[in-house]
């Protein structure tokens, strides 16, 4: 990365199934699976398993030697027929899993998709393509443990890997640089723009009516319960602002363009919250809306509401390093990354734009530090 001119740089079940702005995943998980938007689904479900015969077999070792003398996972020839696909967008196709039932648990497949925005993986291990780009499909399974001989503390799982590779003809060469543009917002967070994403695409006019405050007021009063209010809010809103967060999910509704205002859900604790910022991002007020109780606190990282707002409106707001805060850690980091200090690494450069020019410099520097005594004022 250039230190003078830099290119712009290229995330609760409940209801989650509401939401249809991208690709929907299932979301069943068994214990053993290493990532929460895993899909599951059985042998009976799927004819190209292979169920086989069940028989007593020999005892295998779980590790093969390759020639290099190096000890590899044993795979049984549990494999895909086809590991490497290519789909439009809209198009959809079923993986073909070649396992063994004599060597595996035949009801152990789980499928993860590591880019749902992309590609989206349903439980009947049915690849579905969602936007231009390349997506990962891991298909995990289980070994059977009476006929295979795992070293001690040796994981069971074995896994194989579809790469698929999304085409979208239907897009103009601006619409994709928007999207592109877009997506390196999005890589700083764990979420997405999701009406963003839909005005670039067409499917949403960008003057599109917004939920006002009062709309949101009288779904919670005609809802009888967290589902509905849920599929009221989806129903008068199909695109959320941001869909996304850590630990928990924060889906916003912004009440206007630049999300200053705006209503959030705070999926698995079911609650609704009103949010009004500052111009620089900072909290100016907080009101939970649903469920109306006494003496409630406030429930969720504000930071990360904050990062979602200054990502979106490219706000200098000092935090390079992402960890919600400007403070003088800010200050040290960029310090040492224009002096090309090793692992200097600033995860939000833009947050240290202070100059507006796309250019990260000594000017932004003494900007930054002006920044903080007047903060500290």
């Amino acid at each position: 990365m250039k230190k003078n001119v830099l290119s712009c740089m290229t995330a609760g079940m409940l209801s989650l199934s509401l939401f249809t702005g991208i690709c929907p995943a299932a979301n069943l998980t068994p214990a053993y699976a290493e990532n929460d938007s895993a899909a599951y689904r059985t042998a009976a479900d799927s004819e190209e398993v292979n169920t086989g015969t069940q028989t007593t077999a020999p005892v295998q070792t779980a590790t093969t030697t390759t020639d290099a003398g190096l000890q590899v996972p044993e795979l049984y020839g549990f494999a895909l027929e086809t590991p490497e696909i290519i789909l439009h967008v809209g198009a959809s196709q079923k993986l073909h899993v070649l396992l063994d039932s004599q060597y595996y648990h035949a009801e152990s497949l789980v499928y993860v998709s590591d880019s749902g925005k992309v590609a989206s993986v349903s439980a009947d291990g049915t690849v579905s393509a969602c936007s231009e780009g390349t997506a990962h499909i891991k298909v995990s399974a289980k070994l059977n443990a009476d006929n295979v001989e795992l070293m001690p503390d040796e994981s069971p799982v074995r896994s194989v890997t579809a790469t698929v590779t999304v085409v979208d003809d239907t897009l103009t060469a601006e619409q994709k640089a928007a999207l592109q543009e877009l997506e390196q917002k999005e890589n700083w967070l764990i979420g997405e723009f999701r009406r963003e994403r839909a005005v670039i695409r067409g499917e949403l006019a960008p003057d599109a009516p917004r939920l006002t405050h009062n709309e949101v007021n009288a779904f919670i009063e005609s809802s009888d319960s967290f589902e509905a209010l849920m599929q009221k809010l989806q129903d008068a809103q199909a695109y959320p602002d941001y869909f996304g967060g850590s630990g928990v999910t924060l889906i916003e509704y912004w009440l206007d363009a630049c999300g200053t205002e705006k209503v959030i859900v705070i999926l698995e604790q079911q609650e609704l919250v009103y949010i009004r910022l500052n111009p620089d991002g900072s909290q100016n007020a907080w009101d939970l809306l649903y469920p109306v109780r006494q003496n409630h606190a406030q429930s969720f990282d504000s930071a990360a509401v904050t990062r979602v707002y200054t990502l979106f409106n490219e706000i200098a707001d000092g935090d390079v390093n992402a960890d919600g805060t400007f403070r003088i850690a800010d200050a040290v980091l960029l310090q040492k990354w224009l002096l090309d200090v090793p692992d200097a690494k600033l995860i939000n450069w833009k947050a240290a734009d202070f100059k507006k020019d796309n250019q990260i410099n000594a000017v932004d520097f003494t900007l930054m530090k002006r920044e903080l005594l007047n903060k500290q004022a």
